[in-house]
């Protein structure tokens, strides 16, 4: 759809044409649907849960400090560094925040993190039943909670301590905010900021809101001032949040700017990802093939709404339709710029993919109620059985991931972890000491301890310097002998330097520095 085309649909729907009533969808509805989505986040993070990956360590010793200090502080882990702590820089604050209100009152971090998540879901499930309900009607509504409490990658998502679903959440508001307050660009503008204060791809919300009101029919000069209002609050929020971050430490930067090229595994994990989404529980070519499948069916299904229904659609519809294709554009290339000169390291995984996914998850239920009334039955049963077939393959991936959740823990939640020998070891008699070692998330959230890093570089002075530095400090070196893309083992810096071994485990070994 060219630029042309999606500025005259909006500005169709803004129109003050008499209109058919919209149907009713009363909110008692979406407030159970979204009570289901919490007690389901609550269910599927029962312990072993929630998962924990080393973000985790971040968002949970950030909001502790919050709620205990007031600053945001996190783990200084570089073994050579003489601070114990440096200030919350790599994310921002809106998760750590949230986390810290509870934890404020008592409540473990980890559990707290575990409420803020049921309580996102909640408000990301009900407040998206409620808006496509009162749009494109009740069947609507139920049917798109469904989906999305279904949706892998979004069930994913909710089984760790992430911040996604806070922020999908406050995506949902400024969503809502968009369609529902056309007028009132200021509070849709405040949501954005939330958004980007949760993640920094939350700068597709500004940049959304900007363009929305941006395009909006009327004076040039008030979509001006509108856009103006509604990108301000994100704009001074992470300004502010930068200066802070530059101040606190010393003006380091987080990212290394440059132009990355190496596009082709990116696209291919990209393309694996929508895949598994459009065609769960199928594998190899299958997949591949149902993908392809529900990916035309997809696109012919949108082209059909937004270019032969528009001017018969509700207007609520088509201003729907658009605000979801600006949120699914600007969080695209909020995503492609990040890749192309900020990170090579961006994966297109389902945790980046979730927001896009649930964009299009929407627009189809929207869509899909605009073409449904007068097809004839046969394309109508057609539909169905592709839903039903989707959804089946949905729940059926969904039941396996939440019953490993369940049984075995995820990441660092793995039962593997928290049996470790090891790190019982540590709990017991390793009190009072600091710690090296070359998993330090695992020892946080099962021992409870912060623990340093091991050298990354094994040259002469660097393997003398970190042998100089336990010593002096009577450290531990607790080496977890697992080797993985993200573990270093420990083997070849334990040979290079004098140790007497404290004890020995299946899973590792504790070693101090011989003086």
């Amino acid at each position: 759809m060219s630029g042309v085309e999606f500025g005259a649909i909006l500005r169709r729907a803004d129109q003050n044409a008499p209109q058919a009533p919209m149907p009713s969808f009363r909110i008692p509805i979406a407030t159970v649907l979204g009570a289901i989505a919490f007690f389901l986040v609550l269910v599927i993070t029962d312990p072993p849960g929630p998962g924990l990956d080393p973000d985790a360590v971040s968002y949970v010793s950030a909001a502790q400090s919050a709620a205990h200090t007031g600053s945001f502080l996190v783990p200084d882990d570089g073994w050579d560094n003489t601070d114990s702590t440096m200030a919350l820089a790599h994310f921002p604050p809106g998760y750590p925040a949230a986390i810290a209100l509870p934890v404020a009152l008592g409540m473990p971090g980890v559990q707290s993190a575990r409420l803020v998540n049921a309580a996102a879901a909640f408000v990301t499930v009900a407040l998206m039943a409620w808006l496509v309900g009162e749009i494109a009607g009740t069947g609507a509504g139920i049917l798109v909670a469904l989906v999305l409490m279904v949706t892998p990658p979004l069930v994913d998502v909710h089984e760790s301590v992430l911040s996604e679903p806070l922020f999908l959440a406050l995506l949902a508001i400024t969503l809502a905010l968009m369609v529902r307050a056309p007028g009132k660009p200021l509070p849709a503008g405040l949501a954005a900021a939330a958004a980007a204060l949760v993640r920094y791809a939350g700068l597709c919300a500004i940049g959304a809101v900007g363009l929305w009101w941006l395009l909006r029919r009327g004076d040039p000069r008030r979509r001006v001032r509108d856009a103006c209002v509604a990108v301000l609050p994100g704009a001074l929020s992470l300004v502010a949040w930068a200066a802070r971050t530059a101040h606190e430490n010393h003006d380091e930067t987080i990212r290394q700017f440059s132009l990355y090229g190496q596009l082709g595994p990116t696209i291919r994990e990209g393309a694996g990802t929508l895949a598994g989404w459009l065609a769960p529980s199928l594998e190899g070519w299958l997949r591949s093939a149902g993908a392809i499948v529900v990916a035309a069916f997809l696109i012919w299904l949108f082209a059909f709404a937004a270019r032969r229904r528009v001017d018969e659609a509700r207007p609520d519809s088509a201003r729907l339709l658009a605000a979801l294709a600006v949120m699914a554009v600007t969080y695209s290339g909020v995503v492609v710029l990040s890749r192309l000169v900020a990170d090579p390291g961006i994966p297109l995984d389902e945790r980046l993919l979730s927001p896009l996914i649930l964009f299009v998850e929407i627009a189809l239920i929207v869509a899909l109620a605009l073409w449904w009334p007068g097809r004839r039955r046969v394309w109508q049963l057609g539909a169905c059985l592709l839903l039903l077939g989707w959804g089946t393959g949905s729940v059926l991936v969904t039941l396996d991931s939440v019953q490993y959740a369940l049984e075995t823990g995820n990441d660092y939640a793995d039962e593997s972890w928290f049996g470790s020998s090891l790190i019982a070891w540590v709990r017991t008699y390793g009190e009072g000491r600091p710690l090296f070692t070359n998993v330090p998330t695992a020892l946080y959230f099962q021992a409870g301890r912060m623990a340093r890093t091991l050298p990354d570089e094994l040259d002469t002075a660097t393997v003398h310097a970190f042998a100089d530095t336990v010593r002096a400090r009577h450290g531990l070196i607790v080496a977890f002998n697992r080797g993985t893309d993200f573990i270093q083992r420990a083997d070849s810096l334990l040979a290079r330097i004098p140790v007497t071994e404290l004890a020995r485990f299946p899973d590792g070994v504790v070693v101090e520095v011989r003086r």
